[in-house]
């Protein structure tokens, strides 16, 4: 991970609104481990670098499609727990928690980016995972002697499995004592309350003060008014102090399995620290994945030379709803780009979408661009947009941007780009504009390619005559009096004053008069590309126009493919089925034939009534097979439906399949509609149905669940999971209710353990995502408790 500041300094990276992008970036990280390699995150330089950045965003991009959800919790930072390990310090049960969490989550991830996807799908993605070390017996350690609450396990060791059974006993007995004598008649008056208390971890009586000859023992403490004291009886002063020694060996006997833990853990903290560095890389580049989808980014084609031609280019901070697409490009076909225009119509809005996407895209970030857009590389990004007015240095707008160009122009080279906003403004127009001219002759010579705004006419005319400039302007429709955002390449600007004093009602002399003024004042060259101009914008709007038609047919075109394709795969599907349920009609009537004939052949020798009747049966078993291979060729008789007598919820009939189906959905004009037959939606026309019936009708159109038949093994009501990592336990268990939604089971049970929560937490999410499941809830004490979740079956 590049975090060089190479590309452009800090204050070029804000001008562009960069840290806003690193903001939104950050908030898509899961982790803080993310978050922090996402603050760190800056463009880079150098082409195999940005290459492999924008790969690992391509692929987190495609598993975030298929697979929404990415095994990313459980990511904590853990650097300051393994350092104090490292020195030799000894870390309490609840941090042996978090990093048992790290090392589950590694692992999970590991699994998840190698096992459940082809290290040729994802790449980039998979040598990150390979890099994850996994420490199986350091995890179940870790795990066998921390409970979920952080603290050590009875079983952590022999002598402290001991040390805690006689505690038990011991607060048993002392209890069991004390019990008796709460409720011995002898004592009754003496007591406050009748409970049992605890002062300085020991068992304790509350004794009325006027009684406290008459109960012997130590004063451990007493209440506010002084009415109340806290009596430890004699009697038990001995077991109490036998379990203050049990308290006080059980402590020296957690501290030495945490010490042990420790030195179990030390070797470890090397690759701990490495894989805490790929996690948080992973973490980041999921986030690009998801900022992506946000934006409905895309990555251009990363191509060689210093370059962009950026096509439907967004300002990804903005609405993609609102804000309007601009085609830019520079570099292929042009050096600069002059854009000219009135005022708020978009002109800095360029300026900063086109360096914001370069910064992005060489960040590895997607960019919000048309996909066929192109991008080279950049080793160089300056800024001079915005007033940088600086009252303690007593500098005018002017002279804040001559000193900013100051600093620009010994640092521009042949692969760099630089944004002027504004060139030359503040100032006397006429000195303004010859000054912007020799800023950019002196630009344009170290070979820099330049995007720059500017309201000067002498802008425009240098635009035409030096090799390499073009013009641009943003649109600005004089009968609304409002900017349209769209950026014209090719085509000057107009200050439009003339249009908008008419339209505002200036008298009409007062107009004439000025346009008279300007006429006397505009040269030869003025007029001709005033001229040229209206050409260019006839010419450029044609072109505008042939590409949105362009556009559309090919909208329309992959539109109509797709629907002929999903419409071949549906009946494809269909025939399929009706092939097969007539091939097992068939199998299964001429199997009853051959049945019915053996029969018969015994039966001719029995002429007794008992025979006769059986003979009876025999005739109309087969009566009822010919009639069901005839219904598989009499779907003819089915009449045509009529568009006007459908209504959703119909029952119909497909004769091309054999099959029924229930409408969803009335006919269009075209009369395509939809319908649902069997486990399957499907467009078909009008022309292709016919009534339902009783005898048209397929059994599975009404009930896919009955439609099942019968049972095709018996199912437990049970399942259980236990030890099963989350992702495999979660497919045992969709499985698993497949085959009991088939088997009309109302109510099983999935038993999970309890454990860290992890697995159950994990059957929760998948079942409330479940088609099969009406409700579910954890089992009461005598179904397993917080270990088993009862389901309820649809």
């Amino acid at each position: 991970m590049n975090t060089a500041a190479g590309l452009a300094d800090s204050k070029t990276l804000e001008k562009l609104d960069y840290f806003k992008i690193i903001d939104r970036l950050e908030k898509e990280c899961s982790s803080q481990l993310g978050k922090q390699a996402a603050s760190r995150l800056r463009p880079m330089t150098h082409a195999r670098e940005i290459a492999l950045g924008q790969a690992e965003t391509a692929e987190a991009l495609s598993l975030l499609e298929v697979d929404g959800d990415i095994p990313l919790g459980g990511i904590h930072d853990i650097r300051d727990l393994l350092k104090t390990v490292k020195v030799g310090g000894v870390l309490e049960g609840p941090a042996f928690l978090q990093i048992y969490t790290v090392l589950y989550a590694t692992k999970r991830l590991k699994n998840f980016l190698l096992d459940k996807h082809s290290a040729s799908e994802i790449p980039a993605l998979a040598d990150w995972a390979e890099g994850l070390h996994v420490f199986d017996t350091l995890t179940k350690s870790i795990k066998r002697k921390i409970g979920d609450d952080g603290e050590v396990l009875d079983h952590a060791s022999d002598k402290l499995s001991n040390i805690r059974r006689n505690q038990t006993s011991l607060r048993q007995q002392v209890r069991s004592q004390m019990e008796k004598m709460l409720h011995n008649r002898n004592y009754e008056d003496y007591f406050q309350d009748q409970i049992l208390t605890i002062r300085n971890n020991r068992f304790v009586f509350s004794v009325k003060a006027s009684y406290r000859s008459k109960m012997p023992g130590i004063i451990h403490d007493q209440s506010a008014s002084g009415a109340t004291l806290f009596i430890e009886p004699l009697a038990l002063v001995e077991k109490n102090n036998n379990i203050a020694a049990l308290e006080l060996a059980d402590r020296e006997e957690v501290l030495r399995i945490l010490r042990e833990m420790a030195d179990l853990l030390r070797p470890y903290v090397p690759n701990l620290l490495d894989n805490l560095e790929f996690l948080a890389h992973l973490d980041l580049t999921f986030g690009k994945g998801r900022l992506a989808l946000q934006m409905k980014a895309v990555a251009p084609d990363f191509e060689e030379g210093t370059f962009f031609e950026l096509i439907k280019a967004r300002h990804p901070l903005l609405d993609p709803e609102t804000v309007v697409p601009i085609d830019i490009d520079l570099g292929a076909h042009r050096q600069a780009l002059i854009i000219t225009g009135p005022n708020t119509g978009g002109k800095t809005l360029s300026l900063k979408t086109a360096g914001l996407l370069i910064l992005m895209h060489q960040s590895g970030l997607h960019i919000p661009v048309r996909e066929d857009s192109r991008i080279g590389l950049f080793r160089r990004v300056f800024a001079d947009i915005g007033d940088e007015q600086s009252i303690e240095q007593s500098l005018s707008t002017f002279s804040a941007h001559l000193t900013k160009i100051c600093q620009i122009l010994p640092e521009l080279d042949k692969d760099t780009l630089v944004l002027y906003d504004e060139l030359g403004a503040g100032t006397d127009p006429s000195e303004g504009a010859a000054l912007a001219i020799a800023i950019l002759e002196e630009s344009l010579a170290k070979g820099s390619y330049v995007l720059a705004t500017t309201h000067y006419s002498r802008l425009k005319r240098f635009a035409y005559h030096w090799p390499g400039v073009t013009n641009a302007s943003v649109e600005f429709d004089v009968e609304s009096l409002q900017p349209t955002y769209r950026l014209l390449i090719g085509v000057p600007g107009n200050s439009n004053a003339f249009a908008i004093a008419k339209r505002i009602g200036l008298k009409e002399r007062v107009i004439d008069r000025a346009d008279q003024l300007a006429k006397e004042v505009e040269s030869e060259t003025e007029r001709l590309i005033k001229n040229l101009q209206e050409e260019q914008l006839r010419t450029a709007e044609l072109d505008r126009q042939l590409k949105d038609l362009q556009e559309e047919l090919d909208r329309r075109e992959a539109d109509l493919r797709h629907k002929a394709s999903t419409l071949a795969k549906q009946e494809e599907a269909m025939l399929a089925h009706s092939k097969d349920k007539a091939a097992k009609i068939l199998t299964e009537a001429r199997a009853e034939a051959d049945l019915i004939e053996q029969e018969l052949k015994k039966l001719r020798k029995d002429p007794s009534q008992k025979g006769v009747s059986q003979v009876r049966q025999l005739g109309r078993r087969a009566a009822k097979g010919a009639a069901r291979l005839r219904h598989k060729n009499e779907v003819s008789t089915h009449k045509p439906l009529e568009k006007d007598s459908l209504e959703v919820g119909q029952d119909v009939y497909l004769p091309k399949f054999s099959q029924g189906a229930t409408v969803l959905e009335l006919p269009d004009k075209k009369g395509d509609l939809l319908v649902q037959a069997g486990p399957m939606k499907l467009n078909v026309n009008i022309s292709d149905l016919a009534h339902g019936g009783s005898a048209g009708r397929s059994s599975t159109a009404g009930n896919p669940k009955k439609s099942a038949g019968k049972k095709v093994k018996s199912v437990s009501t049970e399942l259980d999971i236990r030890g099963q990592y989350p992702e495999d336990g979660v497919a045992i268990m969709d499985k698993y209710l497949d085959e009991a939604a088939l088997n009309n089971l109302n109510e099983v049970t999935i038993i999970h353990g309890k454990g860290t929560g992890i697995l159950r937490q994990a059957v929760h999410t998948a079942l409330k995502k479940n088609s099969h499941v009406a409700d579910y809830r954890l089992g009461d004490f005598s179904e397993g408790g917080d270990g088993a979740t009862i389901v309820q079956i649809k």
